[in-house]
């Protein structure tokens, strides 16, 4: 008989304020019961030692908790923070996501995705993502979640149906630990379109990883649910379904993990039109010059 597979909780976020404390707190009771075997944790933000407490306070498990915020940026940073991991999965943590489902549920999840070799499940935003990737062909279906493949041949359909270079990668997953890792090495998208101290480019678009062949899966129901962002999609977060208090505005929230260094090149908006302002910034991120 086959051996449960082993779970690592992973996550590299900033915690700049109480209602992102209150939220993270909400977040975790919410899966936690799942029982990962470890917890690498990367707490960033003003907030970071009270939320540090609150993690080491409620986990039995292996827990590594770490504040690195290095010029080195979010990529090598997260790197050192899963150095040696052993678990066969990775749940990529984002903390403004509640789990919705029953607790059996993701374990069933997670025993399928052992069962059938899979290399990602994004596991919120459900209704946007299942649109995006039913156009890749089912190779497997388990009784939690539909397994799909991707090649270079499906990703080129897809882009064909969908009509525009949509995203695969989705730090919403839970990820086999080899596959993860390779994520955060791969050094793509090539042009980078995010500063490296921002977690951003981790998400790959279908041209990033064009010739990679893995295995997707999208679970059968809704996981996890954004608390305060609808996707695109009207009424879908927790707050506009009235599950969540709204406490905060989301504009107030998102301001605080896009703060950085990339602010720092503000005045090309004044020089160029923005098709250059959006070339020139992302030859600067690669460069490393910001």
């Amino acid at each position: 008989m086959k051996a449960s597979p082993t779970l690592c909780v992973f996550a590299n976020f900033r915690i700049d304020n109480e209602e992102r404390l209150q939220r993270m707190r909400d977040s975790f009771y919410s899966f936690c019961d799942v029982m990962p075997n470890e917890w690498r944790i990367n707490i960033r933000g003003c907030k970071k030692l009270e939320a540090a407490e609150f993690i080491r306070s409620n986990i039995r498990a292996k827990v590594f908790i770490s504040h690195k915020e290095s010029r080195r940026g979010w990529f090598k940073d997260s790197l050192d923070t899963i150095d040696g991991l052993t678990s066969e999965f990775v749940f990529f943590w984002i903390e403004d996501h509640i789990c919705i489902s029953d607790i059996s549920v993701l374990r069933g999840v997670i025993e399928e995705m052992s069962l059938h070799c899979v290399d990602q499940l994004i596991y919120s935003w459900f209704p946007q993502h299942w649109r995006t990737h039913q156009v890749f062909p089912v190779v497997e279906v388990g009784n939690y979640i539909d397994v799909r493949h991707v090649n270079p041949r499906s990703v080129s359909e897809a882009r064909k149906v969908i009509g525009y270079d949509f995203y695969v990668i989705s730090a919403v997953s839970l990820m086999r630990t080899q596959f993860f890792v390779g994520l955060l090495k791969s050094g793509r998208p090539r042009l980078r379109r995010w500063s490296r101290f921002l977690p951003f480019d981790f998400e790959k678009r279908a041209s990033d990883i064009a010739g990679t062949v893995f295995k997707i899966a999208m679970p059968q129901k809704e996981l996890f649910v954004a608390i305060d962002d609808d996707h695109h999609e009207t009424g879908y977060c927790l707050i506009s379904r009235g599950l969540y208090p709204g406490r905060m505005q989301r504009s107030g929230l998102k301001d605080v993990e896009s703060l950085g260094p990339s602010k720092s090149i503000g005045f090309l908006k004044v020089l160029f039109p923005r098709s250059v302002r959006i070339l020139l910034r992302r030859v600067a991120y690669t460069l490393r010059i910001c």
